[in-house]
């Protein structure tokens, strides 16, 4: 599951353990497993193990090199909607939290932050007059840095697979329909907190056998946190370029 380890304490309190989630409203993704019936038809993952159609989506997936997302988190009244294309070697993201915005983008190993006061404060950490003095700027971060790895937690293609596949125990859910195309689902375990709630990802049964869509939930602190989201346009081709007049984090993170 994704989410920001953030201190933005309206989501984040709850879903800190359990990374960035999603509620995919508005129709984009609805599962329907009624309208599977006779979905086994033209299923080329029809008696593969869960695990196998699981590593199969994922090798697939990657040979795309390229994909859409949109995934979104809620947690009572908050919600966290998490936009991006994420490639082989770079990627885009923007983070929405209430008022709180940020975007991040990835060109081969450098990073780069904007957002307002909010999202730099709530979402990533800054302190308040950082936040506040850097808000709208560009801001670059190098492996070395600290804040580096929370930065481009799930941006590139691989990170975002990564992050969002169930870990074992795995079963195999019912078939059904996700955005129009058939699918069957592989549940299992949170990766970033096994035990503590479980993660769906439904895989296209018809060739190409890519995600099609996720679905999440986690309970902690006596909430309950619920995720879902949609991958469209693989293959897609990205064409992120470098912000310019961007501030080093080096030169910043003391003050």
């Amino acid at each position: 599951m994704l989410l920001r380890p953030a201190r933005h304490q309206k989501v984040c309190s709850t879903i800190r353990s359990v990374r960035r989630k999603l509620v995919l409203s508005l129709g984009a993704i609805m599962l329907s497993a009624a309208s599977a019936c006779g979905g086994s038809q033209g299923n080329s993952l029809q008696g593969m193990a869960p695990g196998a159609i699981l590593s199969h989506a994922m090798t697939e997936a990657v040979k795309f090199g390229g994909v859409h997302y949109v995934l979104r988190t809620t947690s009572g009244g908050s919600t966290q909607t998490v936009t991006g294309d994420a490639g082989t070697n770079d990627g885009a993201q923007s983070i929405v939290i209430g008022s709180d915005q940020t975007v991040v983008e990835m060109i081969g190993t450098t990073a780069f932050l904007r957002g307002n006061a909010g999202g730099l404060e709530n979402v990533f950490g800054f302190s308040p007059a950082q936040a506040t003095k850097y808000a709208g700027t560009w801001i670059s971060f190098q492996r070395r840095d600290s804040l580096y790895p929370t930065v481009v937690q799930a941006v590139t293609l691989s990170s975002l697979l990564s992050e969002l596949r169930p870990v074992p125990p795995l079963v195999e859910s019912s078939p059904g329909t996700v955005a129009g195309q058939q699918v069957v689902g592989v549940r299992g375990d949170l990766r970033s907190s096994p035990g503590e709630g479980e993660a769906t990802f439904w895989v296209a049964t018809a060739a190409p056998n890519v995600p099609v869509g996720i679905d999440a939930q986690a309970t902690g602190k006596n909430k309950t946190v619920t995720q879902v989201g949609v991958f469209s346009k693989w293959g897609e081709r990205l064409r992120v370029k470098t912000p310019l007049g961007s501030a080093p984090f080096s030169s910043l993170a003391s003050k």
